[in-house]
């Protein structure tokens, strides 16, 4: 592990140090007001959700929320307030259904993406990589939540095959990328354990991951 001399909750330095580039600077907390919905205050599931549909169709959520600069120019992309607030309405009708997992699962179907399995580990570095590793070329929505906790939060990424690349997406800290992904599986055990996890953050009280493994039909 690469040294350091910054707290872990720090997320730039410590993306820095697993070799990440952010990407996109974005925080659902940059609008206005905030939606309640089936995993709590704000809109990490509709955020993550659709940034998993666009990055599988060879498009990105970054286009259509906006708020970014464009590389090499002064010209600034403004915030896209119609889609967020369409994402803030398609998370609250997951409250619609008996289930809001049935309800999030049916939709990907709908766009062309198949659940290939879920599964709930703990949060710790070992259980952690042993599930991601299992992903060659493929995306997959986490959810971490805990027995205890109050509400859930949904972060996703696209995890390429042994040696290639990562790109991450987490609601409250925006897009990042990772040349290798064992870089990313022990950047991602620390950046959730110390921004979110209950041993570090206890308002929050996540102590396990829901690993949803997807493919493009």
């Amino acid at each position: 592990m690469p040294h350091r001399a910054y707290p872990l909750n720090n997320v730039q330095q410590l993306a820095d140090n697993f070799q990440g580039h952010c990407t996109w600077d974005f925080s659902q907390g940059f609008p206005l007001h905030f939606i309640q919905a089936p995993t709590g205050n704000g809109i990490c599931m509709g955020l993550s959700c659709h940034w998993i549909k666009y990055h599988a169709l060879d498009d990105s959520l970054v286009t259509h929320l906006g708020a970014y600069r464009i590389p090499n120019t002064r010209t600034f992309i403004p915030f896209n307030h119609n889609e967020y607030q369409r994402i803030s309405q398609w998370q609250n009708n997951l409250a619609t259904f008996p289930d809001w997992r049935m309800g999030y699962q049916n939709w990907f179907r709908n766009q062309g993406i198949g659940i290939h399995s879920s599964t709930r580990i703990p949060m710790n570095s070992g259980a952690l990589k042993t599930e991601l590793e299992r992903i060659q070329g493929g995306h997959v929505l986490i959810i971490l939540d805990g027995q205890r906790a109050n509400g859930s939060h949904a972060i996703s990424a696209y995890i390429g095959q042994n040696g290639e690349d990562v790109c991450f997406f987490d609601p409250n800290y925006g897009e990042y990328w990772f040349q290798n992904r064992n870089d990313f599986f022990f950047f991602l055990h620390l950046f959730s354990n110390f921004c979110y996890g209950h041993n570090h953050q206890r308002h929050t009280g996540f102590n396990r991951y829901e690993i949803v493994r997807l493919y493009r039909q």
